[in-house]
């Protein structure tokens, strides 16, 4: 890991400070810090980002609290938590003959 090593003199007195740079600051890929991305990891997001569907949800900051929290004290995380009650759903209204709150 990088090292870095400044000495100041104070007075009489050498002061030395050790700096080590956080570990996420080099593994990072956001804002060009870290390892380049090799082309096959870049082939692996593309082919990956293609099966996927975007939705984007916009509860009220009230409401999304809720639901992180739901999620949290589910044990998942906010997507799959979401992603399961979508699902849940869709299935009770296909049992139901259609959608029942409308």
């Amino acid at each position: 890991m990088l090292s870095i090593v400044i000495t100041t003199q104070a007075g009489k007195n050498t002061v030395e400070y050790r700096i080590k740079p956080c570990y996420n600051a080099h593994t990072t890929r956001k804002g060009g810090l870290g390892m380049p991305i090799s082309e096959n990891k870049k082939a692996s997001n593309a082919r990956y980002t293609e099966k996927c569907d975007y939705i984007n949800v916009r509860p009220l900051k009230a409401q999304g609290q809720k639901i992180r929290a739901a999620a949290a004290a589910a044990g998942q995380s906010l997507q799959g938590y979401i992603l399961q009650a979508v699902e849940e759903r869709m299935e009770r209204d296909a049992q139901n003959g259609g959608t029942a709150d409308e």
